[in-house]
């Protein structure tokens, strides 16, 4: 403990400057020179002695040159005009050369100089009024520049020559749409779709819609296919289906999707759960006991099918960490393992720092104030002769 703080130690020393040169100078140590009143660190000197002297000549607001005579133990200081140094003036010249001298603009330039006051030449933008502005107005805010656009209207031109239903009367745009059954020279109805001047936009065949009978029955056979049953001329009947695939979305039941459809054509879910508000009510754990708990039981499709029992066994506390009563050990580390038992590490308390000490031990404050006054007093300041 003593070794460290000699190292941190700075000693003092004190004598005249005759004896100093000749002194095996120690880094650490402040040598104070009594007849010249210098000081030292090590062989470097910190502080001027009263035989150092500064003499300042001329006049001016900068100083031009610094020398020192080492001989005569003189710092001489002159000052000078900033305007008469050759570096100053230099860089003045530089300066101008490259400063903007004057401002203007081209008679069609979008800028404007206003250079009345040479000091304050002001910069506007050139907007162009009356018939030149066009529809887009610009102007001059605290905000900076702002545009306002007016875009005229845009009427429709026409309607493209294939189109069979609009047509554009003025500037609007109208439909025509008539929809007929037609019979033809085949003795088949149809039925028509027409547009602009009785155009014919899209027809189809609707004879088999349309019968000299009575509708009987109609029923949908799957998977789409609506089948109409009439009563014709003579009693006999006639069936006549109707694709309706591309009208319908078929759907079926999956047997193992976990989904059942009734007698009444509703879907339902196929598990059967007894209803309960909680699973579980509050418990109390203690150590070395045993609880159960209820959890969900649920199918591959994620339904819930009932409710199961789980088991916690909760271990109980066993083994150590410290002695106990010992005032000579501090516990440093305290771990449980899964099966509760303890086990923890500890340091020695130690009363006296001595140099065999280890990292096991902690010193009490009684030991370390201890050492520290031994510290203290150890490195008190002390003067040497040289």
């Amino acid at each position: 403990m003593a070794n460290a703080i000699d190292n941190l130690r700075v000693l003092f020393s004190y004598g005249s400057s005759a004896t100093f040169p000749s002194e095996l100078k120690d880094p650490n140590k402040l040598y104070f020179l009594w007849d010249t009143q210098e000081i030292y660190l090590g062989g470097v000197r910190y502080a001027f002695g009263k035989d150092i002297t500064v003499q300042v000549t001329g006049t001016g607001d900068v100083v031009s040159s610094v020398d020192w005579n080492a001989d005569e133990k003189a710092l001489y200081i002159r000052l000078g005009q900033a305007g008469e140094a050759a570096s100053v003036q230099a860089a003045i010249q530089n300066a101008l050369t490259s400063c903007i001298k004057h401002i203007s603009s081209d008679r069609g330039s979008s800028i404007l100089v206003d250079d009345s006051n040479k000091d304050d030449v002001k910069l506007s933008l050139n907007i162009a009024q009356g018939h030149y502005a066009g529809n887009v107005t610009l102007e001059e805010c605290s905000d900076g520049l702002r545009g306002n656009v007016e875009l005229p209207e845009v009427p429709v031109q026409g309607i493209s020559a294939d189109n069979k239903i609009n047509r554009l009367e003025g500037t609007n745009i109208a439909a025509y749409l008539t929809i007929s059954s037609e019979t033809r020279a085949d003795g088949k109805t149809y039925v028509v779709l027409k547009g602009f001047n009785g155009v014919t936009v899209s027809e189809f065949d609707a004879t088999d819609f349309v019968s000299a009978g009575v509708l009987q029955d109609v029923s949908l056979v799957p998977p789409a296919t609506l089948r109409m049953t009439f009563i014709v001329a003579g009693g006999s009947f006639k069936v006549v289906d109707v694709d309706l695939s591309d009208l319908l979305n078929v759907y079926d039941v999956d047997p193992y999707g976990g989904l059942y459809l009734n007698a009444s054509n509703q879907f339902g879910i196929s598990n059967s759960v007894t209803a309960n508000e909680s699973l579980n009510t509050d418990k109390v754990i203690n150590f070395n006991s045993v609880v159960t708990l209820k959890t969900i039981s649920y199918d591959a499709h994620g339904m819930i099918t009932g409710t199961r029992d789980i088991t916690f066994s909760i271990p109980g506390l066993s083994g150590n960490a410290g002695v106990a009563g010992s005032k000579s050990k501090l516990l440093t580390f305290v771990s449980m393992s899964d099966n509760g038992v303890l086990s923890g590490e500890s340091v020695d308390v130690v009363t006296n720092l001595v140099s065999g000490a280890t990292d096991t031990q902690i010193p009490t404050a009684k030991a370390v104030n201890a050492a520290l006054e031994d510290a203290i007093e150890e490195a008190a300041t002390k003067w040497q002769r040289f």
